[in-house]
């Protein structure tokens, strides 16, 4: 039996859809004003001067080299740096600077806007999220308010206007992260494939994240193991096993799709990550005069391992 007249459901919902068109705008209001902010910045205090920091120049150098390839051998260089043995940190970053500056003009103002291209999707996500979870627009605008005020966006080395792999790295982790709020902890089976997507996606932008996506799965998956040991109701267990069951099946995507590019790269990783940083860590532990304790002697042992030494060339 309905309690309700017809006309006030027909009122309830014209009136939840006119509030959630205004929220809509209000995001959209919000983006704009960001960008307008950004590239008025970016006019004015970074685009007219020489870029500081190794780290931005380098990333730099290297999207104008791919931008000079494509022009000269078609996007068939562009498959080329996705499969580079030679990059180290990942291997999309400066495939999307190349590929927004052949779109959008070849100048640096055209190429750092990937960085608000992935703030604005890290906001729109988080919003989006945290409202079909707790169901209250309110509190997706409380947590807009708490990402904006995060001192990360605008550090000097790594911030939005730092044109190097950390910021959009931070943005599609913090994505990976939602998404996986987002299937409920890998409970809806139906979502957790584009949880996937968005996993493998991170890793291949920064290889590092291989770590951060498995510890955070590896995670997950022992909290529901001892969920199924622990629970004493069979509806609870049920649901734990599915969520164990999808979370096993994600990883097995990812490392399926990842861990071969890892292996492509794997001698110019173990240059970067371990030998480049024996070497730094032995130089600052000479200044420091502390040459004569075990730790540059452990330094040098690992870079001269045979096996290490042959990966590294």
């Amino acid at each position: 039996m309905n309690y309700y007249p017809k006309n006030m459901i027909v009122s309830i919902s014209a009136r939840f859809r006119r509030w959630r068109l205004i929220h809509a705008l209000l995001l959209v209001a919000l983006f704009a004003a960001e960008a307008l902010i950004f590239y008025v910045h970016v006019a004015r205090d970074v685009a007219p001067f020489y870029p500081p920091r190794f780290d931005q120049l380098s990333f730099y150098l290297a999207t104008y080299d791919l931008i000079g390839a494509v022009h000269a051998k078609g996007l068939s260089a562009l498959l080329d740096e996705l499969l580079q043995p030679r990059n180290a940190t990942g291997t999309t970053f400066v495939m999307q600077g190349a590929l927004l500056a052949l779109i959008g003009g070849e100048n640096r103002t055209t190429i750092l806007s990937i960085n608000l291209l992935y703030l604005l999707v890290l906001q729109l996500v988080f919003f989006f999220v945290i409202r079909s979870r707790t169901g209250r627009t309110d509190y997706a605008w409380v947590g807009m308010a708490l990402l904006l005020s995060a001192h990360t966006l605008f550090n000097a080395a790594g911030g939005i206007y730092d044109y190097r792999i950390d910021f959009s790295a931070f943005c599609l982790y913090g994505i990976f992260a939602c998404l996986m709020v987002w299937s409920g902890s890998f409970r809806h089976t139906s979502r957790i494939f584009v949880v996937v997507l968005a996993g493998i996606f991170l890793v291949y932008h920064r290889f590092f994240t291989i770590i951060y996506v498995a510890g955070v799965l590896g995670g997950l998956l022992a909290v529901e193991i001892y969920e199924i040991w622990q629970s004493s109701s069979t509806g609870r267990k049920t649901v734990a096993v599915r969520q164990a069951r999808n979370i096993l099946l994600s990883g097995m995507m990812i490392a399926v799709v990842c861990l071969p590019r890892l292996y492509l790269s794997r001698s110019a990783i173990y240059g970067y990550y371990v030998w480049d940083m024996c070497s730094a860590m032995k130089s600052s532990f000479t200044r420091m005069n502390w040459a004569s304790t075990p730790l540059p002697v452990i330094c040098s042992s690992i870079q001269d391992r045979s096996w290490l030494s042959m990966s590294a060339r």
